[in-house]
């Protein structure tokens, strides 16, 4: 990959003067955050911006919304029912964990004792080569191949490609990163997006742009080009194709994500805030007074998953409904898993959590299709404590592993074991079910 360096200037992305807000502010809960346009600022001194540098002019980011959100969001009377899954058999010692990257059937974890790649829930390598691991993510291939690479943020900013039983790969000067200090990864509209202590850098295959952006301590990416920062008081959205930023003040954002239909959702740690249709951040949930802190948010599957005290929380439309009694860690931090699931580390433990789906509406399909099959074909080896360790007894288990099953049953076809039967047409009854989730 051949790296060109540039920075947007004159008022494109660069940081904002922030303190508090700024003057007028509003607290989360009294009206939307303010829309803002970049101030025009002087870049950062960076040397003189590549001739084949895009328009920087950044546009107007229009009137603030003038809209105020509901002043106490609707919250509901159900509890959320979750179940913890396991992830690994016989409970690989995976150490002191600092991060987590799911790509379905191969989950790697970085922590204490390296890089650990499991596959199919059993360690199939472990590089201890470097243990000071702080992110990990999925980015394009940096050699035009198929699929993606998994990468890894060490504790100095430097970017490494993690494979099975492949020594851990530095690959920051592929980049030209190797003068930066990367702090996150992400994948946005077929690019890779690295956030760096002074912006972020937008890989595209041919080139490395860099751009200024306001300090930020969250950065999430959606399919469809879009990129989202939190920190210094404000939550940016950037859009990579116009190269046009939107800035939202908003005291105390902390975490951002984009939910199943691309719309940003940003987090303080007393409120949540969601895109609306006049693209303005819309209060949808505020935590009681004196209540539990948000902590975590993450965007998984069909679910945008909170952290919320002790308990783990599911943004619906306009309403948290949350967990009782799990016992979750006040600082955990939430990772998104493949499946809809949640990952949460706390204290260097890693757990990971799906949504009971029995109220799904294909719930009454599996029971009389495939269960059937599960009890005919899946139950030697897939029981609670079963052999396997994966627990494939039940629809939400279906539907939390519904990738994996259709990898390994319908497309390579390696389920069930030899000697296990699964005829050809139980096979289209579960190819069918699986294209029909919710």
């Amino acid at each position: 990959m051949r790296a060109r360096r540039f920075w947007l200037i004159a008022g494109a992305l660069l940081p904002l003067s922030c303190g508090g807000g700024g003057e007028g502010s509003p607290a989360p809960g009294q009206q939307d955050p303010q829309e803002t346009g970049p101030e025009d600022t002087d870049a950062p001194d960076a040397g003189p911006p590549d001739a084949d540098a895009p328009d920087a002019d950044a546009p107007d980011a229009g009137p603030p919304d003038a809209d105020a959100p509901d002043a106490d969001p609707p919250q509901p009377d159900e509890v959320l029912a979750v179940y913890p899954v396991v992830w690994s058999r016989g409970d690989a010692d995976v150490g002191k964990v600092a991060s987590v990257v799911d790509g379905g059937e191969t989950v790697v974890v970085l922590g204490s004792k390296g890089a650990v790649v499991l596959e199919h829930g059993e360690v199939a390598s472990t590089d201890p080569t470097k243990v000071d691991w702080r992110a990990c993510g999925v980015v394009p291939a940096a050699d035009r191949t198929r699929g993606g690479w998994t990468v890894g943020i060490d504790g100095e900013g430097g970017v490494f490609r993690i494979r099975p039983r492949v020594p851990v790969e530095s690959i920051s000067a592929r980049y030209g990163l190797e003068h930066d200090v990367v702090t996150a990864v992400a994948t946005s509209g077929g690019k890779a997006v690295f956030g760096l202590e002074e912006g972020v850098a937008i890989a595209d295959g041919e080139l490395v742009t860099h751009y200024a952006t306001r300090p930020f301590t969250s950065l999430t990416a959606s399919d469809d080009g879009r990129i989202a920062m939190a920190g210094a008081d404000a939550v940016q959205a950037f859009e990579l194709a116009a190269e046009e930023i939107t800035t939202f003040a908003l005291p105390g954002a902390a975490h951002v994500a984009f939910d199943p239909e691309g719309r940003l959702v940003a987090a303080t740690s007393t409120s949540v805030y969601r895109e609306n249709d006049d693209g303005a951040l819309a209060l949808v949930y505020e935590a009681e007074e004196g209540g539990p802190a948000i902590h975590g948010l993450a965007a998984s599957g069909s679910h945008v998953w909170l952290g919320i005290g002790s308990e783990l929380g599911l943004l619906e439309r306009n309403a948290v409904v949350r967990t009782e009694g799990i016992g979750l860690a006040f600082d955990a931090r939430l990772i998104a898993a493949s499946t809809g699931d949640v990952w949460a580390i706390a204290g260097g433990e890693l757990l990971r959590f799906s949504a009971d789906a029995s109220q799904g509406e294909d719930a009454g399909t599996w029971e009389a299709q495939i269960r059937p099959i599960v009890e005919a074909s899946c139950s030697l080896c897939h029981l609670p404590g079963g052999p396997a360790a994966i627990d494939l007894s039940t629809y939400a288990a279906w539907v939390s592993h519904r990738t994996a099953i259709s990898q390994r049953v319908v497309v390579e076809r390696d389920m069930p074991p030899p000697g296990i039967e699964l005829s050809e047409s139980d096979r289209e009854i579960i190819a069918a079910w699986i294209d029909g989730v919710r």
